[in-house]
């Protein structure tokens, strides 16, 4: 049987209590991070994405990176996001099971 430590159980049941639900391995694994409070995890959060790839792309795009440019779509189709987010991104946010943060919180 497994054995949930109570800290967990209370970020759990906290987040569950601002309308957000994970299973208790991602919030162990928030918590591993750092994020150990509702507001710590709100100012951390950048949502859920297939991949680090599909997350890179949506970073550069709400950004506005790619919105206020002139660069054609032939070009920014064929952009690596996947190396740019190991390459650039990784330093600065990480994913928990599809889950995306900043390290800036």
């Amino acid at each position: 049987m497994l054995t949930i430590a109570p800290e967990v159980r209370e970020f759990s049941d906290a987040l569950e209590d601002n309308g957000y639900s994970f299973t208790v391995f991602v919030v162990q694994e928030m918590m591993d991070y750092g994020i150990e409070t509702v507001s710590q995890f709100e100012d951390a959060y950048q949502g859920q994405h297939l991949d680090a790839a599909s997350f890179a792309e949506s970073l550069c795009e709400d950004c506005g990176y790619l919105d206020d440019s002139n660069i054609p779509t032939f070009i920014t189709n064929h952009i690596d996001w996947e190396s740019v987010w190991s390459r650039e991104l990784r330093f600065d946010y990480f994913e928990v099971d599809g889950h995306f943060f900043s390290n800036n919180f």
